[in-house]
């Protein structure tokens, strides 16, 4: 697990706190940005785009502190973790596959 400096508020400044966030060390998350193409915001947060919905929306593998650091950016709109239940997706998987392998064809 890797930490990540919030930074302060006003009430942890007064107290003399210091806030820390742990999470994974990487992980997967939906990112919407306000901007068209945001390849370049991610990969400068040490990111990697994992599959690409539209333009702007898009998951990508970043490290937590590239999570931290894209939450705090005003060019993105939305940033969180996606879980995935790796069960489902492999009867998901299959399920296609059987699809398409039961398709036949199309000629012109």
């Amino acid at each position: 697990m890797k930490s990540a400096g919030i930074g302060h508020s006003g009430m942890s400044g007064a107290m003399g706190a210091k806030l820390n966030v742990t999470g994974p060390s990487q992980g997967l998350y939906l990112v919407i940005a306000k901007t068209s193409r945001p390849d370049e915001i991610i990969s400068r947060a040490g990111g990697k785009i994992a599959m690409r919905f539209t333009g702007e929306k898009l998951l990508a593998v970043l490290p937590f502190n590239g999570f931290m650091t894209l939450r705090a950016d005003s060019r993105i709109s939305k940033i969180g973790p996606v879980n995935l239940d790796t069960q489902r997706l492999k009867t998901l998987t299959n399920s296609l596959a059987k699809t398409v392998a039961a398709q036949q064809p199309v000629h012109f």
